[in-house]
């Protein structure tokens, strides 16, 4: 047997000005796929390390992902999407295994991994298993819905499950292939974005998924039952959150299971609240804990992980001007400053006004002279445990010395979250008081056992505060609105029978 495998991958932020272009992409080809990404700990890696297991030959398209950003160019996205479908139209095999965010925007798209899907349906027709795996934080749509016949967002927040989750697609797709038919899909949508408390090892999301696991065991024709906590960064018509039970056999569970679930997620919906410390407190708390040093500190507002344009400096500000007695390092995104100390060379001493480039009303630039330490391409590999292996770039980079401060300026906005960002500059975490990240949750994956995890509250287009940010498309929510009156709508897709394989025709393709 024979699987069409590709990632395109990235996380739109509807609010960052800063367009995300093909160049932003780290692009792999072909065998680079096979050879780079099997071992990763990313959807894509399970995904090729299951067909291995079970002697299906992946077929990779290709291997594309961005760091989460402002919504992807059309034209970057066309070029991505077409080496898909040119994959599907040049190869004959009986599963396509996508890895995908599923909350990516273009320009003028919404939907696009929706549009993804369905164009991949009607050029392979119904004969052919399609999957994909999700982040948890996907915008799930009924097009997605319809268009997959298998859907398996990963469960955990942090996400230390991605790459089980693309094994677990792969699954999925077997058993409904030995079954010989499309799995019947039960979906419903709460209307609810969350404000925070999104982890899922504490609160109502635990329990959530806790009831999701027991329903799903008690069926033996599931093949998964999931929460789509829906990220609030989106501008896009039909938000929320999402809940999607998938089995072969039509047992009567799943619109049982949901509503259960909804309705309790529903009721706990005053419990979807962030209770972080200042910025102040948090540097004061590294001032006072010696002990517990390393700190890392999450910048909660200017979070790039949420597709913030990383150009805070707030943070910056306060640790120069108050806590100069703390050996600090912090990045920042500033594209123009990175040319600046490539011009200047390393070992000079460099005035330049930093950051506020992009976040407009919201950061001052700040005057910051430091000495160039080093420049880079801003590659790395990233450590793990989240998407371990996989090959990143913040564009080229500099690193900025001055007094008790090291700042790591990029010229994308980078995943800081991993340790892998600071030490590949060789910048060793332990000869720190703290170092900042732009990252919620997932750098406590990261920096587990190597440093204290802090959360601070700070500004920026990373923290969602109901009412703050405009709306175009997208319809008051709870708790943008009040609590509306919840209609447990279920809507079901039937199982049906793979139809017969029908040749394409390559001419159309």
């Amino acid at each position: 047997m024979r699987a069409l495998v590709a990632q395109v991958s990235q996380e739109t932020n509807s609010f960052n000005p800063i367009r995300t272009e093909l160049s932003d992409f780290s692009i792999r080809e072909a065998e680079e796929v096979l050879v780079e990404l099997t071992p990763t700990g990313t959807i894509l890696g399970g995904v090729l390390t299951e067909c291995q297991a079970r002697g299906i030959e992946a077929i990779p398209a290709l291997a594309a992902m961005a760091s989460p950003g402002g919504p992807v160019s059309d034209r970057a996205f066309d070029r991505l999407s077409g080496r898909i479908l040119q994959g599907a139209a040049d190869n004959e095999f009986q599963f396509v295994a996508l890895d995908l965010h599923g909350a990516m925007m273009t320009e003028s798209r919404d939907d696009p991994e929706g549009e993804i899907l369905a164009a991949l349906r009607n050029a392979l027709g119904p004969e052919v298993l399609i999957g994909a795996g999700l982040d948890l934080h996907a915008h799930l749509t009924e097009r997605m819905i319809e268009a997959a016949d298998v859907l398996i967002p990963c469960k955990k927040n942090p996400h230390s499950d991605l790459r089980e989750t693309g094994a677990e697609v792969v699954r999925a797709l077997l058993r409904c292939f030995e079954a010989g038919k499309r799995p019947r899909r039960t979906f419903l949508r709460i209307p609810m974005l969350l404000q925070g408390n999104t982890e899922t090892h504490s609160g109502p999301l635990e329990e959530a998924h806790r009831r999701l696991a027991s329903w799903k065991r008690e069926e033996s024709g599931a093949l998964d039952a999931s929460l789509c906590n829906c990220q609030p960064f989106l501008d896009a018509e039909d938000m929320g959150q999402v809940l999607l039970f998938s089995e072969l056999a039509e047992s009567g569970t799943a619109a049982t299971a949901i509503r259960d679930v909804a309705l309790r997620l529903w009721d706990r919906r005053e419990e979807f609240r962030n209770a972080f410390p200042s910025l102040e407190d948090a540097l004061e708390r590294v001032r006072q804990d010696p002990e517990a040093r390393p700190f890392v500190i999450s910048d909660y507002g200017d979070r790039t992980n949420a597709g913030a344009p990383g150009d805070s400096t707030v943070a910056l500000r306060r640790v120069v001007e108050r806590y100069p007695d703390l050996k600090v390092a912090m990045p920042l995104t500033d594209p123009w400053a990175v040319e600046a100390a490539k011009r200047a060379g390393v070992g000079a001493e460099l005035s330049t006004r930093l950051g506020a480039r992009f976040t407009k009303g919201v950061f001052e630039p700040y005057d910051f002279t430091g000495v160039v330490e080093a420049i880079s391409d801003g590659s790395y590999r990233m450590r793990g445990p989240m998407m371990s292996g996989q090959v990143v770039s913040a564009g080229e980079t500099a690193v900025l010395e001055s007094r008790n401060l090291k700042l790591v300026i990029t010229s994308r906005p980078a995943r800081t979250q991993d340790v892998n960002f600071y030490e590949s500059l060789g910048l060793k975490i332990a000869d720190f008081d703290a170092v900042f990240v732009k990252s919620g949750n997932h750098f406590q994956l990261s920096y587990e056992g190597i440093a204290t995890a802090l959360k601070a509250d700070t500004p920026g287009v990373g923290a969602y505060r109901p009412g703050r940010m405009p709306r175009v498309k997208r319809a008051p929510l709870y708790p943008e609105a009040n609590a509306p009156a919840f209609v447990l709508e279920v809507q079901e897709i039937a199982a049906r029978p793979l139809a017969p394989a029908v040749p394409m025709d390559r001419e159309k393709q």
